[in-house]
């Protein structure tokens, strides 16, 4: 029995590094997406975002004004225009991601005690600039207004003290825990490069099974000893889990080395709840492929299936959009694929520094989704195996 158990991992080694295809899948396609995929988000946080100023006033206070806008890190007023419709151009061509427009007798009103309401238009269909923008603005804008409502206590004779504290009365100190940088990347890549993971190991072997379906054959007729074939299809099954364990080990590692280091995203994982997770990750997401495998006839059927589906499994999970908003039969059914509760233990883990007790709803999705597709694929192989050993003894 240990000579067939050998006899397949050798072969499942055989179909992986003897197929162009399922290399430039299952080892190009990995490094490939590490390299390339996180590149626009290198820089993490928005900076030098260009605006115009339309100033209608143009007084001491607005000029102010607008250079305390510039000299945040996120705004840079690249452009004074003259009029509205001028901006519009600037704005529809993108030279411009807003306008921010300072009214007539701005500085006036403001002296007299009353209010006067600036504007800022900005292109909302880039939603992430928009907000950062807006956010800095009203950031600007408060403190300015601080300023001047303590200058004018002080004139009317309060307390330069008192009067600081009537107009912060309480500091707000925001800190963002688990992203130190406020970033998009520190908040994107780690769970994207497990679903990329999930998806190229899931083709790889599917690829694999599709290009080797008469080697298979051949190797289950040489196995003389071994005549079950329950025990037939057990062998081979995990033959294929050692193999492809093997190799997806070596490049978890190296993502979780290398990439994450690289792109100088935290780590807080302690080794041994990061190793168990990814050999229970590894083993579901295995068992998951061999067991669709059956149903699969032809080659690209898996990447009809996976590729379409895969920004589907990422929503679904909770990470980009909150589950509460998610109907809850799909993500009962998101939970059918092994990507989605790896995603979420996985930046629960490693960004989080979460310890084990606290994914184990995860744990335990994994492992019945393990146990599932094994039994699923096992029954499948022993189908195959019993109508070859009724075609080879009719």
């Amino acid at each position: 029995m240990g000579k067939c158990l050998l006899a397949i991992i050798i072969a499942e080694f055989k179909n992986i590094f003897l197929n162009k295809n399922v290399i430039s899948v299952m080892i190009i396609g990995p490094l490939v997406y590490c390299f390339f995929y996180p590149q626009p988000y290198v820089k993490e946080v928005l900076t030098n975002v260009s605006i115009g100023v339309l100033d209608q006033d143009n007084s001491t206070m607005s000029r102010e004004l607008i250079r305390n806008v510039n000299a945040t890190k996120t705004v840079n007023v690249t452009t004074m225009v003259n009029s509205m419709s001028q901006a519009e151009h600037l704005l529809k061509t993108r030279q411009i991601t807003g306008i921010l427009v300072i009214p007539l007798r701005f500085e006036q009103k403001i002296l007299r005690g009353e209010s006067s309401p600036i504007a800022f238009y900005g292109d909302a269909s880039y939603i992430l600039i928009y907000n950062n923008v807006a956010t800095t603005l009203s950031s600007v804008v408060a403190a300015m207004g601080s300023k001047i409502s303590v200058e004018r206590q002080i004139v009317q004779g309060i307390d330069p003290a008192v009067a600081q504290g009537g107009s912060q009365p309480f500091i707000t100190n925001m800190i963002g825990l688990f992203n130190p940088q406020s970033g998009y990347a520190t908040y994107v890549l780690p769970p994207v490069f497990i679903l990329i993971l999930h998806q190229l190991l899931f083709i790889g072997i599917l690829l694999t099974t599709f290009s080797s379906k008469d080697k298979t054959a051949t190797l289950f007729a040489s196995f003389t000893t071994v005549t079950s074939s329950w025990l037939q299809s057990l062998l081979f099954i995990v033959g294929k889990i050692f193999t492809f364990l093997s190799v997806y080990l070596v490049m978890l590692s190296f993502y979780l080395t290398m990439v994450i280091k690289w792109y100088d995203i935290p780590n807080l994982a302690d080794y041994s709840d990061i190793l168990l997770f990814i050999f229970i990750f590894l083993c579901t997401t295995i068992t998951f492929a061999i067991a669709l495998s059956s149903f699969m006839k032809r080659a690209e059927d898996p990447f009809l299936l996976m590729v379409p589906i895969s920004i589907l499994l990422f929503f679904s999970s909770g990470i980009s959009w909150p589950k509460e908003l998610i109907p809850s039969a799909i993500t009962f059914i998101a939970h059918l694929f092994p990507a989605v509760p790896s995603m979420i233990a996985f930046v629960k883990i490693a960004e989080m520094g979460a310890p084990l007790a606290l994914v184990l709803p995860e744990m335990y999705n994994l492992l019945l989704l393990f146990i599932i597709y094994f039994i699923i694929a096992l029954y499948c192989y022993h189908r195959q195996f019993k109508r070859l050993q009724h075609r080879s003894h009719p």
